[in-house]
This record gives C-alpha cells, sequence and structure tokens, in this order.
C-alpha cells in the first residue's frame, strides 16, 4: 500500500466545497487511487468539461506510479501535526483531518 496526494488547484478562485486543500488516499497503487478518488467526488479533466477556469486549469489532477509514499506525505514530506487543510483517507476505512 502506499499514500497518494491529490492536491487542490484554486481553479476559478475558490475551492471545491466539501474538500480541503489536499486529499490523501492509501492505495495499492497509483489506478486505484485515482479510483478511490473519483468515488470521493474528485473529477478530472476539469477543464475540458467546462466545469473549471480554462486559465486557471484543472482543479484536481490524477497521480501517478512515482507519486506514491509510505506514510501519508504533503509535497513530499512526512505529515505532521502542523500541516492543515488536509484530509487521509486510508484503506481501512479511517479518515484523520488535518485542520
Amino acid at each position: 500500500m502506499k499514500f497518494f496526494e491529490f492536491c487542490q488547484n484554486n481553479s476559478g478562485g475558490y475551492w471545491e466545497k466539501g474538500f480541503p486543500g489536499s486529499v490523501i488516499i492509501e492505495a495499492q497503487d497509483h489506478l486505484h487511487a485515482n479510483k478511490l478518488a473519483e468515488a470521493k467526488g474528485i473529477y478530472f479533466n476539469g477543464c475540458e468539461a467546462e466545469r473549471d477556469c480554462s486559465c486557471c486549469g484543472d482543479r484536481w489532477s490524477e497521480v501517478w506510479e512515482r507519486d506514491g509514499y509510505d506514510v501519508p506525505s504533503h509535497y513530499r514530506e512526512p505529515l505532521d501535526e502542523d500541516d492543515k487543510g488536509i484530509v487521509v483517507y486510508y484503506i481501512n476505512g479511517e479518515v484523520k483531518k488535518y485542520e
């Protein structure tokens, strides 16, 4: 299992309601992480679907295999209690919010 971070782009000058700035998902691999993210309401290709601002870019991007870490990490650094605006979804169903 690895942890994959989905960082939200502030497309259109606002954050997607119901989501913090970053979502971290524990998954078997990057493909599994992308599927779990979509099941939680994260979407990809927002500009193409005219859901996101074309000048700001897509709100969410899919993760790649190289994006997986052994521990929950934000911008490649392991999380600590000072991190804010992050939620971690563990494969066992546990959810931890850093607020």
